[in-house]
């Protein structure tokens, strides 16, 4: 009777341990499968008919552009992969995005009129008064940096920087303390409610004002002194943000001039997008009858059974999809208007431009290959004549 029950408990925990092994190796394929909008092919103004062959045809081009005939056995965890493989691998990317976020961004340099000596309340402190015109801003400000120079007194100790708006002395915009041993230009980052003060204050204006009296601010330190030469000259170094302008005040006597200022910024913006081909055409959620769309269409390799891909696991690859009417024909393609309505041509919508996709996957050996696939992710749509159109997308 002992043995009985001993080999029914042995059977009973292999039993549950192969069903625990069935569960976790079913849920290495749930991980992305709990966004529905990846295969819904309604979304995208696709029948599942249509959606299916697309994917079909998308695996079939990446097996032949990684020089496969069937998709590697092998198969190496993405947590498995070392970190610092793929840093490297989106690196790039990564610094062009910063590139790009740069290039929105500007500074302007205010540099202080005359710096003047002044007493302080305080016998045992120093303090300047430093003149700046007042500033008259168009654009937002992100950050506005008041650099200044100072020189400790006693190296070594700390000293204690308070500025000021003259007229306003209990209203402290500036309080920094640090040690230094020599002379150094003090960087100040003023954001947020310290920014505001300054706007509160009048130092940065954002409408039109007849006023031309500069402003002054009250430096004071503790343990340190300023100098009022001209090339220790405190400066403010303002970050904008390009094309971003300041709407004005919305006055009842003045609704009209804000709604032209409005359209105005509209027309600007829509210039800008027209000039530059490069950037990447907005994504339509839903495509009216007689445009030419770009719409998602994801691609999601762990619910295609695809483990020999590392990474990514999802992308997005988008889809040209829509119809070409007289109205859409791209004014590369004007010529064939005519052709289009004596029905001689038909029109397509299919890719402009593609972005290159990171793939890194194992291969039937076992090693780790990184790639960069050409012709995988739409960037931008238009109507062509069907004759030049030979992309699967």
């Amino acid at each position: 009777m002992k043995h009985v029950l001993l080999v029914v408990g042995i059977l009973v925990i292999l039993a549950t341990t192969l069903i625990h092994g069935w569960v976790e190796f079913d849920d290495d394929y749930d991980e992305d499968e709990d966004d529905e909008d990846y295969t819904d092919a309604k979304n995208m103004n696709m029948t599942s008919e249509e959606y299916d062959n697309r994917v079909k045809m998308i695996k079939a081009d990446i097996l032949d552009k990684l020089g496969l005939k069937e998709p590697p056995k092998s198969r190496i965890r993405r947590e498995n992969i070392p970190r610092a493989i793929l840093d490297e691998m989106y690196a790039e990317e990564r610094r062009e995005r910063y590139r790009q976020k740069m290039n929105q961004r500007k500074k302007v340099i205010f540099l202080g009129k005359k710096a003047v000596a002044s007493k302080c309340t305080d016998p045992l402190n120093n303090c300047m008064d430093v003149v700046f015109d007042r500033f008259y801003m168009k654009m937002q400000i992100l950050e506005a940096n008041l650099v200044l120079w100072k020189k400790p007194i006693v190296p070594g100790r700390e000293d204690s920087v308070t500025v000021t708006v003259d007229g306003h002395p209990n209203k402290v915009i500036i309080h920094s303390k640090s040690k230094s041993s020599r002379a150094h230009w003090l960087h100040t980052h003023l954001m947020g409610t310290e920014l505001q003060m300054l706007v509160d204050l009048g130092v940065f204006r954002f409408t039109p004002n007849d006023e031309k009296q500069p402003i002054t601010l009250r430096l004071e330190c503790a343990n340190c002194r300023f100098s009022t030469q001209l090339r220790h000259m405190a400066f403010f170094s303002i970050t904008q943000l390009k094309n971003q302008p300041v709407m004005p005040a919305v006055h009842s006597d003045e609704e009209e001039d804000d709604e032209d200022y409005e359209d105005v910024v509209k027309k600007r913006k829509r210039r800008r997008r027209n000039l530059d081909g490069q950037r990447e055409q907005e994504v339509s959620e839903y495509c009216e009858p007689g445009n030419c769309c770009r719409m998602h269409m994801m691609m999601n390799f762990t619910a295609l059974k695809w483990d020999w891909v590392i990474t990514p696991k999802t992308y997005d690859a988008y889809v040209c999809v829509g119809e070409c009417t007289q109205g859409s024909v791209s004014r590369e393609h004007s010529g064939f208007v005519r052709d289009i309505k004596n029905h001689r041509v038909d029109m397509c919508c299919v890719p402009k431009s593609y972005k290159k996709l990171k793939f890194l996957y194992t291969t039937q050996e076992g090693h780790v290959v990184q790639r960069e696939l050409d012709g995988f992710i739409v960037k931008a749509c238009e109507c062509r004549p069907s004759a030049v159109h030979t992309s699967f997308f």
